[in-house]
């Protein structure tokens, strides 16, 4: 019997515990706690401390998908071009910054700290995009730049691959009384899996430019801001978009010649949805709330209202419309995606996987 231990208890020893291992017992020798605590009193054991999950598991817990590399295949076949897709690739859009001038490009080590972060009350819609139509924007240049400037966090970008092929399917119709077969068609989904490639972007934007209006010289960032700060039309909007500079069309070709190497001989389709890539502000007047009002737009459309208000909205509004955009790099080759990549995606081919997946 341990010396000072309340008898009727179980007797569990402290001494000679094998070290690096936790101590699996309620006695307290005393010496080895400070405060009110005493030798010979018993004190609760302390919970154990909450396991992290593996990578794995962790990923399982989010519902991605993980593809487990086999260690004994070899790399990848050197990549080839496809010399024709099909139309299979669906590629964003990128501006073109080689059409504006050196000098009217903002780039990071050019701009001008701000002292702490905008407080205008914003929206963020389903998109992940925010909207504001607050007064403080209206004619405050200042207040507008330091609303762009705190609203620069990178866009979450994913590659989604698509898989599907066409099925002649039959049916009973009725007309008239009488009932006859048809045949349709149906799409029907083979694959339909979701790379998220958001934590390869670059949390800093590398430059930003305005799109320059047809027939106008190019603006500097400072003086779009300002020509939209002064302008006195009730339904001015502006502007911010974001766009992570990859070459997706090599992206897109790659991932289409892995999924034809595993024998799919169906319709492919590769688009990169992208959330949290613009930044919205408009006029605070009624007017322009209700312009932007989906009640309001539907109405028009019910009441054919649309055929004179819709043409007008635009053409007052192209006046004061301007278009920013936001470079992020994104920190990853194609050529790297490829080799990392080239088995994980024949895997989910095969799997016929549909949802998140990981990235290798």
């Amino acid at each position: 019997m341990i010396q000072g231990y309340p008898q009727g208890q179980p007797q569990q020893m402290v001494q000679g515990y094998p070290q690096g291992q936790p101590q699996q017992t309620g006695y307290n020798p005393g010496y080895q706690h400070g405060g009110d605590q005493k030798p010979g009193q018993v004190y609760p054991l302390p919970q154990a401390m909450p396991q992290q999950p593996s990578e794995k598991t962790a990923l399982l817990q989010q519902g991605i998908v993980q593809y487990t590399p086999d260690p004994n295949q070899g790399p990848p076949p050197q990549y080839q071009a496809i010399p024709n897709m099909e139309g299979a690739a669906q590629c964003p859009i990128l501006f073109d910054y080689t059409v504006i001038p050196d000098g009217n490009l903002l780039f990071p080590q050019n701009c001008p700290p701000i002292d702490k972060p905008s407080t205008v009350k914003c929206n963020i819609n389903g998109s992940g995009n925010i909207e504001t139509y607050e007064p403080a924007l209206d004619s405050d240049t200042d207040e507008l730049w330091k609303f762009f400037m705190s609203h620069l966090s990178p866009p979450k970008v994913t590659i989604q691959v698509n898989g599907h092929h066409q099925e002649t399917r039959t049916r009973t119709v009725v007309r008239d009384g009488q009932s006859h077969m048809e045949t349709y068609q149906e799409s029907v989904q083979d694959f339909n899996f979701t790379f998220d490639i958001s934590p390869f972007v670059s949390p800093l934007w590398a430059r930003i430019a305005c799109v320059p209006i047809p027939g106008q010289p190019p603006k500097t960032y400072k003086d779009t801001l300002a020509e939209y700060a002064t302008s006195k039309n009730k339904l001015k909007e502006i502007h911010l978009e974001k766009q992570a500079n990859w070459d997706y069309g090599q992206i897109s070709n790659m991932i289409v010649g892995c999924v034809r190497a595993t024998g799919y001989p169906h319709s492919i389709i590769v688009t990169y949805p992208t959330t949290g890539n613009k930044v919205h502000v408009y006029a605070s007047g009624g007017v322009s709330q209700l312009a932007h009002n989906n009640c309001v737009k539907c109405l028009c459309v019910v009441t054919c209202l649309c055929i004179i208000f819709f043409p007008m909205y635009y053409m007052a509004r192209k006046k004061t419309s301007n278009k920013i955009i936001c470079d992020y790099s994104i920190n990853l080759s194609p050529m790297e995606f490829y080799a990392r990549n080239y088995y994980n995606i024949q895997h989910h081919v095969r799997r016929r996987t549909f949802g998140l997946v990981a990235l290798c």
